[in-house]
């Protein structure tokens, strides 16, 4: 695989400060959901990636795309785009595509396509099962003519994007390249405090509390504060650390708070 990409890998720190995931995930559920975009998403998380996928949550099939969604595109640094075999039957999945063009400029959205057995000229220029697929939403009356345009255009602008192509190819190593592409990327952030698993030295763990810069990969606190501290700590802190399942503070005028990971027990000694 080449190093082209759709924009440049590298973004001002102001801009990436503002998104909150790593990567989106845009696949064909029918296709994908239960095999390779699964394998993908738990590799990704697992190395601390955060990560977006559509579970049903914001959009519940038969229902339009909402524009939550299309808020967390605009979120996210990387869009991976899983190019199957019926990705472009799906309106959905050409809704996201669509916008995920848009955020190429807009927001300098780096794209890493991958053609889950189909062919890259068959995206790029609509042929084969892709051809199928378009004749059907041009004939659907409920389907504007620009948006079939649109999506057209977006698809032919991915097919150009190098990526990873599936065929003949083992799927691990496709997943391995893709998470050492992303994380030699994202290195220099992962080693910001509010981006490691389990925090323990009185610096880190303030620095995260006090500058409201946790994230889903902490999952445990122990702070030993030193005698003379004194720290008002928000709760606000704590919201964007969804995975915290221990959490230990600690000063030695003070009792010991020790919460598991279910947060449903407190117990001071």
């Amino acid at each position: 695989m080449s190093t082209q990409t759709a924009s440049s890998s590298s973004s001002s720190s102001s801009s990436s400060s503002s998104l909150k995931y790593d990567v989106f995930l845009s696949f064909c559920r029918v296709d994908t959901c239960k095999n390779f975009t699964d394998h993908l998403y738990i590799a990704l998380r697992q190395k601390g990636i955060i990560t977006f996928r559509d579970d049903d949550e914001i959009l519940e099939q038969g229902k339009y795309i909402s524009s939550q969604l299309l808020k967390t595109i605009e979120e996210s640094k990387y869009a991976i785009i899983v190019l199957s075999t019926n990705y472009a039957s799906s309106r959905w999945c050409l809704i996201q595509l669509a916008k995920i063009v848009e955020c190429i400029e807009e927001t300098k959205l780096t794209v890493l396509p991958i053609f889950y057995h189909v062919d890259p000229s068959d995206v790029r220029n609509q042929t084969g099962t892709l051809a199928e697929a378009f004749e059907k939403h041009e004939k659907d009356p409920k389907i504007n003519k620009e948006d079939v345009q649109a999506w057209k255009s977006a698809l032919k602008e991915v097919g150009d994007i190098s990526g990873w192509d599936l065929h003949d190819r083992h799927e691990s190593k496709i997943i391995q390249e893709i998470l050492e592409r992303i994380s030699s990327e994202l290195n220099l952030i992962f080693q910001k405090p509010g981006r490691r698993s389990r925090l323990w030295l009185c610096e880190d763990v303030l620095h995260i509390l006090k500058n409201d810069t946790g994230t889903e990969v902490v999952e445990g606190i122990m702070l030993n504060m030193p005698i003379e501290a004194k720290e008002h700590l928000s709760a606000k802190a704590f919201s964007k650390m969804k995975n915290l399942r221990l959490l230990k503070i600690n000063n030695r005028h003070q009792k010991t708070m020790e919460r598991n990971h279910d947060f449903k027990r407190v117990k001071t000694h």
